[in-house]
């Protein structure tokens, strides 16, 4: 048995005085228990902080919910300089994120009147599930409506996240093998067919869905996306480029660029992040490894 938790069974037992005497006086049985409560007290020290932000999360979600309340169009998105909110309608690619992070509280705490904000924030962005002119309907929908349906079971929410993803396969090319993330943008007309890295995070949304009503299309667009974006945007030191174009005739790579980052061979901190998330995501469901 290991050793760490037979002694923790024996605190437990409140076992005599004198047996516990003869486990601790040997040195190595000693230096084991000694290890043993450190270790126990830093979890119970890291399980506290946790549970106290999250709780601190809770209060400060509820007033920013209460703050927009009476806007009903319009959803938290970022602070200005000097600390004001600055919110965002339903089309803004983070629109989804604030009716995520309720959930998850609500999942957390079990307050119901963060169930009542959550489900009041998602109806705001419902609308995006017919979003076909851009690939962030699956950041906007999942982490809404998904995450609403993962804990509350409501099917309403369930026709609203295969709606989304009916819309998020129609920018999917076979030729190219990839989900198509923007159109043609007026300040880079040079991009024919743009996939950017943060795509990796929107195949939750279609794996997903996949999964749920058997529908492998959905399934095999994804996985075909993935498969093409680690072959073209993938170094050799496994840092990756932002944007990748394709040559829509031929479906070959013909742009390798950032938007964001610094540099079009610079590692973009965020992109590789996306990354990370979606191969990572993309094995849970596939075990490919």
């Amino acid at each position: 048995m290991n050793i760490k938790l037979y002694l923790k069974k024996i605190a437990m037992k409140k076992i005599s005085a004198i047996i516990v005497f003869v486990l601790i006086s040997n040195p190595l049985y000693l230096s084991l228990a000694s290890d043993f409560i450190q270790k126990d007290k830093k979890q119970k020290t890291l399980q506290n902080i946790v549970r106290t932000s999250l709780d601190f999360c809770v209060q400060q979600s509820l007033r920013m919910a209460h703050s927009l309340q009476d806007k009903s169009a319009e959803l938290p998105k970022t602070a200005d300089a000097f600390g004001n909110l600055q919110t965002c309608n339903s089309s803004w690619w983070t629109s989804g994120f604030f009716p995520g992070i309720l959930w998850y509280l609500y999942e957390h705490s079990g307050e119901q009147e963060l169930q009542y904000m959550a489900r009041e924030y998602s109806a705001r962005v419902e609308n995006q599930k017919f979003t076909t002119d851009n690939h962030d309907v699956g950041f906007i929908i999942f982490n809404s409506f998904g995450n609403g349906y993962r804990i509350t079971h409501d099917t309403a929410y369930l026709a609203v996240v295969y709606a989304a993803s009916k819309s998020l396969y129609t920018r999917f090319n076979p030729l190219v093998s990839c989900i198509r993330s923007w159109d043609y943008a007026e300040w880079n007309k040079q991009w024919s067919y743009p996939v950017i890295i943060d795509n990796m995070m929107n195949l939750e949304m279609l794996m997903w869905t996949a999964s749920e009503f058997h529908e492998t299309q959905f399934s095999s667009a994804a996985v075909s996306h993935a498969n093409r974006t680690m072959k073209e945007h993938y170094r050799p030191d496994y840092s990756c480029y932002h944007v990748v174009s394709y040559d829509t005739i031929t479906g070959k790579s013909e742009h390798k660029q950032t938007s964001q980052g610094y540099g079009h061979k610079s590692a973009w901190a965020r992109g590789q992040t996306w990354g990370l998330y979606g191969f990572t995501m993309m094995y849970r469901f596939t075990k490919d490894t």
